[in-house]
């Protein structure tokens, strides 16, 4: 199976007749991950000196500090685009950093949870394994890591 390397509601794992070949537990996935995990707060307050913890103008988990430790600046996934509207959809807006990461954790546990639990479920019949991609970053990032690069958890560790 080809990705999702995006946030995907976690029924896209569950119901396979609703999404047919191109999602829910099939086969053996190599490289797949539900992709943005954002930093625990702990993490990003290490990471960015304190006026830009929700963007250095207000503007929040779009700014050019939050993109910046998304990865690759020229990528597909450069920033966390595919995950704030769903994010937003599903908990609400929100005004502060730890307010946006809170809810980002309990996304990231959803949707992780969502994912290995599919596999296990159908692990004698079409689904042969799962692997997370991937376990950790090397360097602070928002995108998938089950534990970051200080070696702290968030939503996707626990949800795994």
């Amino acid at each position: 199976m080809n990705g999702p390397y995006a946030w995907v509601p976690p029924v896209y794992w569950t119901d396979v007749r609703a999404f047919g070949p191109y999602g829910g537990a099939e086969g053996f996935s190599t490289e797949i991950s539900p992709g943005a995990s954002p930093m625990a707060l702990e993490s990003w307050t290490r990471t960015v000196p304190a006026d830009e913890l929700w963007g250095g103008n207000g503007e929040g988990a779009t700014s050019s500090m939050w993109n910046f430790y998304c990865g690759n600046p020229h990528g597909l996934f450069r920033s966390l685009r595919y995950f704030l509207g769903p994010l937003e959809a599903r908990y609400g807006p929100s005004s502060s950093a730890r307010g946006f990461l809170l809810r980002a954790q309990a996304a990231a546990y959803e949707s992780h949870r969502a994912m290995f639990e599919a596999y296990s479920a159908l692990k004698y019949s079409n689904a042969t394994g799962v692997v997370q991609w991937m376990l950790n970053n090397a360097l602070p990032q928002h995108i998938w890591h089950l534990y970051d690069a200080y070696l702290n958890t968030g939503g996707a560790y626990f949800g795994a």
